[in-house]
């Protein structure tokens, strides 16, 4: 990276991107969010890979299931919807991708999660 300067100004960046939820933009890009951030994309790539310690993908794919899940946890409603309409919600492309992702995090499909976590077998 090109400085600790530099790297504590995405780490600020990253901070606010999260907290306003910006990672529910289904067309959100690397690049794209570089630009919002008015870096490049090298570099924000790093800085998340040096302060989340995973890759972009991964690093926003995570966000949007951690976001879903806590829909899941605290608005009942969520826990029937479609995985279409939770695909939406978090802002994925597709519903095949979100399933992927939520099943990568969670290590249970969307269903088998809500299954397990609110309903469990007596």
């Amino acid at each position: 990276m090109r400085s600790a300067g530099t790297s504590d100004q995405y780490l600020r960046k990253l901070e606010q991107f999260e907290k306003n939820k910006n990672f529910l933009d289904k067309d959100l890009t690397i690049v794209k969010l570089a630009s919002i951030m008015r870096g490049n994309a090298k570099y924000l790539s790093i800085a998340i890979q040096t302060h989340r310690h995973k890759k972009y993908t991964s690093y926003t794919n995570d966000l949007k299931t951690d976001y879903i899940i806590d829909l899941l946890t605290t608005t009942p409603k969520y826990r029937k919807y479609a995985h279409k309409a939770m695909a939406e919600e978090a802002g994925f492309k597709t519903t095949q991708h979100f399933v992927r992702a939520f099943t990568n995090r969670t290590g249970k499909s969307p269903i088998q999660y809500i299954d397990s976590k609110f309903y469990p077998q007596k």
